[in-house]
């Protein structure tokens, strides 16, 4: 016999134990990220910077987000004392999430691929555009880019 019922071709191939067959087929199943995952790291990495380099080093416009939030108060906006300390958590937060959907246990979740899809770089772009427009003291932008950004969260 030559088939691959061969018992001389099953003698010389080495035998794999169940742990060992379950690793393989763990690996063959991992898939690799794909275009939403790396999506979601570009946008939350181009939100991050933007949001710092206007907000706290003050690029667009040349005055912080603390000094621009004091100047248009509203009934939501934070005590600029509190100012940093809130957008620290929520950039925390979101970078979490960045991390964790391009890990192979998440990365092919339906939630990541089918519920957020783009939708998180949709909300991350409208982040980057509200932050060089509320830099400027563009308001009208601001406003659509924070309509934008609400319409993708909700």
């Amino acid at each position: 016999m030559t088939g691959p019922e061969s018992p001389e071709i099953e003698a010389a191939s080495p035998k794999q134990s169940p742990r060992a067959k379950r690793g393989k087929k763990k690996r063959e199943k991992q898939s690799k990220a794909n275009v939403n995952n790396l999506l979601n790291i570009v946008g939350y990495l181009l939100s991050l910077v933007t949001s710092y380099l206007g907000g706290v080093a003050g690029w667009f416009g040349g005055v912080p987000n603390s000094e621009i939030s004091s100047k248009y108060q509203t009934l939501v906006t934070p005590s600029s004392a509190y100012f940093g300390y809130i957008w620290a958590l929520i950039f925390i937060s979101q970078g979490i999430f960045a991390v964790a959907q391009l890990l192979p246990k998440y990365r092919e979740q339906p939630l990541v691929q089918n519920g957020l899809g783009s939708i998180y770089f949709l909300a991350c772009s409208a982040q980057t555009a509200w932050a060089i427009t509320f830099g400027y003291a563009i308001m009208p932008a601001a406003f659509v880019a924070m309509c934008v950004l609400c319409a993708a969260l909700l």
